[in-house]
């Protein structure tokens, strides 16, 4: 883990590269949610390091942990919190980021329904509490069969329309024809 020092630093993210900036505003930019794990700070421009790597950045890290983006976002099944014995084990919750914004904790029916109405996609990061890494949506075993499902049924409407689509061309197509014949004779 990284430790944020005194000097201002570059900030990028997408590609696009902003400041310097000081340690404290980007302190306060992480609490407002406008800096995520998923940006990467630099001193110099040249070397770069995932937000999320730095220590103490953002609030509320000591208690679960930061996780650590991993570059590419290569599949990794997250580290779950070890369960004590004989205490139930609770609920899973989990984070996602979206553009700037780092969101919940939520639960795994919460990202169910951000599925469903297509604001949480396939390749969008996500963590579980306490876990040191990120993984995409899809590879989240908490939604192994969600987007599946989700593609299916998107699957399904986009056959409907192509169905719409063709009989409306088939019509236009004898319409056209029946028109012809009437000018003809």
């Amino acid at each position: 883990m990284l430790t944020l020092g005194e000097e201002s630093y570059f900030v990028r993210f997408r590609g696009r590269i902003s400041g310097p900036i000081a340690p404290t505003e980007l302190r306060k930019m992480a609490e407002r949610g406008a800096l995520s794990r998923f940006h990467e700070l630099s001193l110099d421009q040249q070397a770069w390091s995932p937000a999320g790597g730095f220590h103490g950045l953002f609030p509320g890290e000591g208690i679960a942990g930061a996780p650590v983006p991993i570059r590419g976002m290569e599949s990794t099944v997250p580290i779950a919190p070890a369960a004590r014995p004989g205490v139930a084990a609770a609920e899973p919750r989990y984070f996602y980021s979206r553009g700037a914004a780092t969101i919940g904790p939520v639960n795994a029916q919460t990202l169910h329904g951000q599925i469903a109405r297509g604001t949480l996609h396939a390749t969008d990061p996500v963590w579980q509490e306490g876990s040191r890494t990120t993984v995409m949506a899809s590879d989240l075993p908490a939604l192994a069969g969600v987007f599946a499902t989700v593609g299916r049924a998107q699957n399904k409407r986009g056959s409907r329309m192509l169905l719409v689509v063709a009989i409306f061309a088939a019509v236009a197509a004898i319409t056209a024809v029946v028109l012809f014949l009437v000018m003809e004779g």
